[in-house]
């Protein structure tokens, strides 16, 4: 096992995440990370902050980019443009802490 997605994996189970049976996608997947960042803002939970800053942060504004140079109709670039959104107000967010 690679050591950032162990450390992803023990930083989940702190939070109290567990990983479901029947979810084939690694827990380091674009997927089960926005879901898990989606928890936190939606319980409030002060450990947001440290989860975007370790696990969204370094590289989601990247494949929002990547997204949007594949040239695959509309709807993922206004996905990614959306997800830059995002990117942009929590960065922010984080500053102001």
């Amino acid at each position: 096992m690679e050591k950032p997605l162990a450390q992803l994996r023990s930083d989940l189970k702190k939070l109290g995440f567990k990983r479901q049976q029947d979810n084939m996608e690694p827990e380091d997947h674009f997927s089960s990370i926005a879901e898990i960042m989606a928890m936190l803002v939606a319980d409030n939970r002060e450990e947001q902050t440290v989860f975007f800053k370790n696990y969204i942060a370094p590289w989601f504004r990247q494949f929002f980019n990547d997204i949007r140079q594949t040239r695959m109709g509309d709807f993922y670039p206004a996905i990614a443009s959306l997800g830059d959104v995002f990117i942009s107000m929590e960065t922010r967010k984080t500053k102001n802490l």
